[in-house]
């Protein structure tokens, strides 16, 4: 990817990583389509690889959400899950981008909390 192509996809899909507690949280917004979705799945398995035993990653900003991006967020969190990290997802809090994400066919669901309390509550 070049410099130009990687400033697109960061203006497109901003990620703020930080931690709670032992909890690693994953703060992404914007736009999460087939072009960005490489972006996020490469910070998941970065804070995996690190050793964060929690993640949060909170989609709870997007304001568009495509189904092959949730596919490959599907496929990153269950290599995390199989690296033994525990991961639960914030979905989209805008209604159209939230039923786009409840719509995508994964093959194993998501692991998705009804709010960051118990997300937050489940990870501790």
């Amino acid at each position: 990817m070049s410099a130009a192509e990687a400033h697109e996809v960061a203006t497109r899909l901003p990620i703020v990583v930080h931690l709670r507690d032992t909890i690693t949280i994953i703060d992404v917004g914007g736009e999460f389509d087939e072009w960005t979705a490489a972006a996020l799945c490469g910070r998941v398995q970065d804070v995996i690889e690190s050793g964060a035993p929690s993640l949060l990653i909170d989609l709870s900003a997007l304001h568009l959400c495509e189904e092959q991006a949730v596919r490959a967020l599907a496929g990153c969190v269950h290599g995390a899950q199989a690296r033994q990290a525990r991961v639960r997802v914030l979905a989209p809090s805008l209604p159209d981008v939230a039923q786009a994400f409840a719509a995508a066919d994964t093959l194993d669901p998501l692991p998705v909390a009804p709010d960051a309390e118990q997300a937050l509550h489940d990870l501790s």
